[in-house]
């Protein structure tokens, strides 16, 4: 908390996985959110990887958020996956495709 959006490269990711960034800034910084915009922009799906936070952490901080409730939410390893440049970012297209298309639930590690 506060919610943010997908930034840099984070809207292409999900754009290569086949998912529409309702919320991403492309190119730029991540923003602010109010849940007032998630709320209008009523995606199908919430990606929740923060930057620093492995699984567990993100699972911690998700259960103090009761805005998320109803929302299809899928967590991520943002550290590990999401949140830093390089090879790894293949992987991450393909995790959120399998979270965008059903697949699989939460991303821990993969091998």
């Amino acid at each position: 908390d506060p919610p943010m959006s997908g930034g840099h490269w984070t809207p292409g990711l999900v754009e290569l996985a086949g998912g529409i960034p309702v919320l991403g800034n492309p190119g730029q910084n991540s923003r602010v959110l109010t849940w007032d915009e998630i709320r209008q922009a009523n995606p199908d799906r919430v990606i929740v990887a923060p930057c620093g936070f492995n699984l567990e952490r993100t699972r911690e901080a998700v259960r103090e958020l009761p805005e998320l409730a109803g929302y299809s939410v899928h967590l991520v390893d943002g550290n590990a996956y999401v949140n830093r440049p390089g090879p790894r970012l293949v992987d991450t297209i393909e995790i959120f495709s399998e979270l965008l298309h059903g697949q699989m639930r939460d991303v821990v590690q993969r091998n």
